[in-house]
C-alpha cells in the first residue's frame, strides 16, 4: 500500500528558552475549526460544524469540502492527503479522498472518538463506549485492538514526537493520563499510568508539543 512521504523531522527545540509571551492573537474569521481539525501539507485547515465538513485557507476563505456529514468527534490528515474521520454518529471510521468522497473504513463501532495518525500512516482510534483503542489500516481497514477494558472511555490521543509512545486520556473522571509503547513494528507494549490527579479526570482532547 503506498503510504505517501513520512512526516517532516521537527525542528530542534530549546525547551529551557521558550518565549515568555503574551503572544498576540490572531482571529481568521470564517476557519471553521470544531469539534477537532486538522491541517494538510498545503496548510488547509479541516474542520466541522457538526453537520459537513469545511476546508479553510490561511487567509479564512472556507469552502464545503464533504456536506451532510455529521460527527462531533475525531478528525486527523493522512500522509497521503486525505482525511480520517471518527463518525460518532455512524460508528464508523471513514476515509475522504482528495474529491471529497467518503470510504467506509471501519464500522460497528462504539462511539469511536479520538484519532491519531503514527509515521507509517496508520491510525489510532479510541472506542469510548467499549473501552478500546485499535490501529487501523485506513486503506484496508485490517485493524488489531491495542487496548482492551483497561482505560474506562477512552477518548484524546497523542504520539510522543518518535511515535513509540501513545498517550490516552479517558473521559472517566479517572484523572489519569496512560502511556502505551509502540514497537517499531505497531506492536503494543505494557500499558501504564503515566500522570495522575490531572484536572477533572474528564480528559477530551490532547497534544503534544515539540
Amino acid at each position: 500500500v503506498e503510504r505517501g512521504p513520512s512526516p517532516p523531522e521537527l525542528p530542534a527545540v530549546d525547551c529551557a528558552n521558550i518565549p515568555a509571551g503574551p503572544f498576540t492573537l490572531e482571529v481568521v474569521e470564517g476557519a471553521m475549526g470544531s469539534e477537532d481539525l486538522a491541517f494538510d501539507d498545503k496548510g488547509n485547515l479541516f474542520g466541522s460544524d457538526d453537520f459537513s465538513i469545511y476546508k479553510s485557507t490561511s487567509d479564512g476563505k472556507r469552502t464545503v469540502f464533504v456536506p451532510n456529514m455529521q460527527f462531533r468527534a475525531g478528525l486527523r490528515a493522512l500522509p497521503s492527503g486525505e482525511l480520517i474521520v471518527a463518525d460518532n454518529t455512524t460508528g464508523s471510521l471513514v476515509r475522504i479522498d482528495a474529491s471529497g468522497t467518503k470510504h467506509t473504513v471501519k464500522s460497528g463501532l462504539a462511539y469511536p472518538n479520538g484519532l491519531e495518525v503514527d509515521d507509517k500512516g496508520m491510525v489510532y482510534v479510541t472506542e469510548h463506549d467499549a473501552a478500546r483503542v485499535h490501529r487501523v489500516d485506513p486503506m484496508s481497514g485490517a485493524s488489531t485492538v491495542v487496548v482492551d477494558g483497561q482505560i474506562q472511555n477512552p477518548n484524546g490521543i497523542s504520539f510522543s514526537p518518535d511515535y513509540r509512545t501513545l498517550y490516552i486520556g479517558g473521559f472517566s473522571g479517572a484523572k489519569i493520563i496512560y502511556a502505551l509503547p509502540i514497537a517499531e513494528d505497531g506492536t503494543p507494549g505494557l500499558l501504564t499510568e503515566w500522570a495522575t490527579n490531572i484536572g477533572t479526570g474528564y480528559l477530551d482532547g490532547m497534544a503534544v508539543d515539540a
